[in-house]
């Protein structure tokens, strides 16, 4: 009897650390999304990935995350907007001629910041196979498209704007698991940005 017993304690224990297995690549996801939103904005103008950008939505979404939230504000002093958290982490600066400076330049910052979308889900059930980020991802952009405002933002094109940038920050944790799914709360933060167009003979090298 006691040695069925503890073959239930086992086979209990074992089962409950095969579900404890699955491992979300969040990395994997943050990729995907930014394939996936640059689906929606036209060949000529396709984002591209900033780590300036990514250190701005880090920063938003581990408060979220840690705060079970969803908000683009922020309690910390210099980053409680998301313009702030943008100027913090994308500090290259440009000089610019200037008539009324005594050095004959002034300094401007090289981009702007463009918008900052956040949501967060836990309702999901994925089946966990390969394509388990993919799916996680593609609900991401799903619920972002479903926004009008959020969608707006992936689609937009800066006026006189070189080069658009941006990038996505996601988290993730497995609140239910089968053997065949489980169940995700998933958080994700967008920042992003613009270089606009500055006439060659303005700038001071």
């Amino acid at each position: 009897m006691m040695k069925v017993n503890l073959l239930l304690i086992f086979l209990l224990f074992f089962g409950n650390y095969q579900f404890a297995q699955t491992k979300i690549d969040n990395t994997k996801i943050e990729n995907l999304c930014f394939e996936l939103h640059n689906k929606h904005r036209p060949l000529s103008n396709q984002r591209v990935t900033s780590k300036d950008c990514k250190k701005a939505s880090d920063y938003q979404a581990d408060y979220l995350f840690k705060n079970n939230l969803i908000t683009h504000d922020n309690p910390n002093y210099g980053f409680q907007r998301p313009s702030e958290r943008y100027s913090k982490f994308n500090t290259d600066s440009i000089k610019i001629k200037s008539l009324e400076s005594k050095r004959g330049w002034v300094k401007f910052p090289k981009t702007s910041y463009v918008s900052e979308i956040a949501t967060m889900s836990s309702g999901f059930i994925y089946k966990k196979d390969s394509l388990l980020e993919q799916n996680i991802a593609k609900q991401i952009i799903q619920n972002f498209v479903e926004s009008k405002g959020h969608y707006y933002i992936i689609k937009c094109i800066s006026y006189e704007t070189v080069r658009e940038f941006g990038y996505f920050s996601v988290r993730t944790k497995i609140l239910e698991e089968t053997n065949d799914t489980v169940k995700v709360y998933f958080l994700c933060v967008g920042m992003f940005g613009s270089e606009r167009y500055r006439n060659p003979e303005w700038i001071v090298k």
